[in-house]
């Protein structure tokens, strides 16, 4: 993937740029800086500056944020329509300009089959005519969809992070490009991706057959039409009057595109999967609860009826990657709050809580205003103050938004929920209810636009911008990790070899290390492939269904020593336990391949230095053997270099994450890849705890005997 840090998207919400650290006055001797309060960093200001430059506005131009007017002359983008062939496709590793990605190999076959399939209807010109107007031939038409379908012309392909682009998709008729967010390669959202692709056609082909941009989101309609879905007139004159260009700046190039938005109020989640809340300010009256839940699943039922909200408020309850409840004010207070006579700090404030979710999934925020998630899962059609209020509008009474935005960066942001209905009393101050939210991101509308008036409390002002600079609960990695439940692992300590000309009989033989599902046996081991060098090999044989046949030896394929030691099965996932003994040759050779999106540092290599074996944890495609992610972990030496550690077991805690047990020779390491601190007398090798998520992307928490 590319890298997130390499450009960034225009994103539809205001941003906060506060960097600046103070010393936390309320801390004395804590010797911690926090970011400076919106308050702190204006205080010269006039009020009116003081809350736009609160609120996260910036020296934008109007148009940052998208296009208005008549429609736009593709001249002034420097334009030309692609010529048949000019964009030939070798095979499908070029559909991508970054490379290839399996996953949007298989979409982009089904979507070119669908074309193919609209293609034969009687009345796709018809369709086309709806899409893109008149000033185009059928012969022209013909010859650009033919070419689309066998592969002769397309866009070149892009992925960006979806905090980045804050789109599903764009494209950019000046430059033939086709932005896509990468988040939509999940296999669980590959229908989602479907229609993204075919409305960002939509636009690839009203960029070739027409120099002026069709009015409206013709993108949209287009993939409408092929998929024949059913357009009420409403819908119909919406996306002949929606204006759907927006700038995109990515890698130091600015593009004028027609994107995808994304839904309103609907938050995606990152590539680790982990979620934070911190509750901020409590502004209201009533005692409620905030919940998040995925949306994935919920498509069928209509937002705001029974039994949406019933299935929102089981989910919330699952405290489970379906949904929990991250805010009982009832409980728990705020870091701030407004009380009659003046605004006290609350001392019960849990700090930033953390909860894991799917990687990539929709969720939804939910705000059950004087009551509990609970009472709301027994009475599905509750009416008052225990009506639910959701981050998307269309789940809320009349449609109206009820969570809007302060200020957001590329990886959360600051919200604020109105807490009384708008078909009743509120009074529209977004100021009930306020919270950060890190680890997911989308559209969702700036509380400036949304605010009758700013008449908000000075304590409102005192609120931190940006997330706090270190941890607001920090964790010790020595405490004691909860074990979990074991889970089906083989795991050896002796180097087990067979080649890829063995026999299963011949593997068996070898004491390698294996599992077995139902029918299907899984072995792991090691590869002489030369008389001073090892690769891990795995083998999956099936005596009742051959196609759960493979063999797979690209674990890694460089000088370094590598071995196969040990398989374990979650229920889930297939995991591969490895180690290795340096770094040698390109990171399409080895681990590194998967284990780029780790969030610590320390988990993506196998560090400073060569020579003691560290292990690494793969998770494998069962289907096939690919390995999907990957972290190595390690001991650390005094003076940095990378030392020894094994793992001995895997296990499931009650929160979903792998718990990975290990023996680290000196020194264990904390989540953050630094040294532990002896703290008891003892000798190597030290009992060692990993907590990580199931992704392998973050290790969540460490412990080790004798170790803090």
């Amino acid at each position: 993937m590319l890298n997130e840090s390499a450009g960034m998207a225009v994103l539809p919400f205001p941003t906060s740029g506060h960097e600046t650290a103070v010393n936390d006055p309320t801390a004395a001797g804590s010797g911690q800086d926090l970011p400076l309060t919106a308050a702190g960093l204006l205080a010269a200001m006039p009020p009116e500056a003081i809350f736009s430059e609160y609120l996260g506005k910036t020296e934008t131009s109007p148009q940052a944020f998208g296009l208005s007017g008549a429609p736009r002359s593709r001249a002034q983008e420097d334009w030309r329509p692609i010529a048949q062939g000019e964009l030939l496709a070798s095979g499908p590793d070029d559909l991508l300009t970054a490379g290839q990605v399996d996953g949007l190999t298989s979409v982009w076959e089904a979507v070119t089959t669908r074309l193919s399939d609209w293609r034969q209807r009687s009345d796709w010109s018809l369709d086309m005519r709806q899409a893109f107007g008149e000033s185009w031939t059928l012969d022209e038409a013909e010859q650009l969809i033919e070419g689309i379908v066998s592969g002769q012309v397309r866009p070149q392909v892009e992925l960006l992070p979806l905090a980045r682009l804050q789109a599903k998709g764009a494209f950019a008729a000046g430059h033939n490009r086709l932005f896509l967010a990468e988040e939509l390669l999940h296999p669980a959202r590959s229908e989602v991706l479907k229609a993204v692709l075919l409305e960002e056609l939509g636009h690839f082909i009203d960029a070739q057959l027409n120099s002026v941009d069709s009015p409206g989101d013709e993108g949209e309609l287009f993939a409408a039409l092929v998929q024949q879905q059913p357009l009420s007139s409403e819908s119909w004159s919406a996306l002949k009057a929606e204006d759907d260009r927006a700038w995109l700046t990515w890698q130091g190039q600015t593009y004028a595109v027609e994107q995808a938005a994304l839904e309103p109020g609907v938050l995606t989640v990152g590539a680790s999967g982990q979620v934070s809340v911190q509750y901020l300010y409590d502004g209201g009256a009533y005692s409620g609860q905030v919940a998040l839940f995925s949306l994935t699943g919920m498509e069928n039922l209509q937002p705001g009826s029974p039994a949406f909200i019933q299935e929102a408020a089981r989910r919330a309850l699952s405290n489970s990657q379906q949904g929990y409840v991250v805010i009982s004010e009832r409980s728990q207070g705020a870091v701030l709050s407004s009380q009659p006579g003046g605004e006290t700090p609350n001392a019960e404030n849990a700090g930033t809580r953390a909860f894991s979710m799917q990687a990539s999934d929709r969720i939804a925020v939910m705000l059950v205003p004087n009551g509990t998630v609970e009472a709301v899962l027994q009475r599905p059609s509750p009416e008052g103050s225990l009506r639910p209020l959701f981050s998307t509008a269309s789940a809320n009474p009349g449609g109206r938004v009820h969570m809007g935005q302060l200020s957001g960066s590329s990886t959360g942001g600051l919200y604020g929920f109105e807490d009384l209905r708008f078909d009743q009393r509120s009074d529209g101050d977004y100021n009930d209810v306020i919270f950060r939210l890190e680890g997911a991101t989308g559209p969702i509308e700036s509380v400036s636009t949304l605010l009758k008036a700013p008449t908000w409390p000075t304590v409102v002002l005192e609120l931190p911008v940006g997330p706090p600079s270190v941890p607001a609960t920090p964790i010790n990695p020595g405490l004691p990790i909860d074990p979990g439940t074991s889970v089906l692992a083989s795991i050896v300590d002796s180097v087990e070899k067979f080649t890829p000309a063995s026999t299963e009989a011949q593997i068996a033989a070898s004491g390698a290390a294996r599992i077995t599902l139902g029918s299907r046996t899984i072995y792991i081991g090691t590869n002489q492939v030369s008389s001073i060098n090892q690769n891990p090999i795995i083998a999956s044989f099936d005596s009742a269904n051959p196609l759960n046949n493979w063999l797979r030896t690209d674990y890694e394929m460089t000088g370094a020593d590598g071995r196969g030691l040990g398989l374990a099965w979650s229920g889930t996932d297939l995991y591969g336990i490895f180690s290795v003994d340096g770094t040698q040759g390109t990171a399409a050779q080895d681990f590194r391949r998967a284990s780029a999106n780790a969030e610590q540092p320390w988990l993506r290599s196998y560090g400073q230095g060569g020579g003691p074996k560290v292990a690494v944890l793969g998770r494998i495609d069962l289907a096939t053997g690919q390995l999907l992610d990957a972290v190595y972990l390690s001991a650390v030496l005094s003076n940095g270099n990378s030392n020894s550690l094994s793992i001995t077991g895997l296990a499931v805690n009650s929160s979903g994450n792998l718990v990975v047990s290990a023996q680290s020779f000196f020194a264990p390491r904390r989540p953050n890849g630094q040294a532990m601190t002896q703290v008891t007398p003892g000798s190597s090798p030290f009992a060692y705890t990993v907590e990580i998520t199931p992704n392998l992307r973050r290790v969540v928490s460490t412990a080790a005997a004798g170790w803090s």
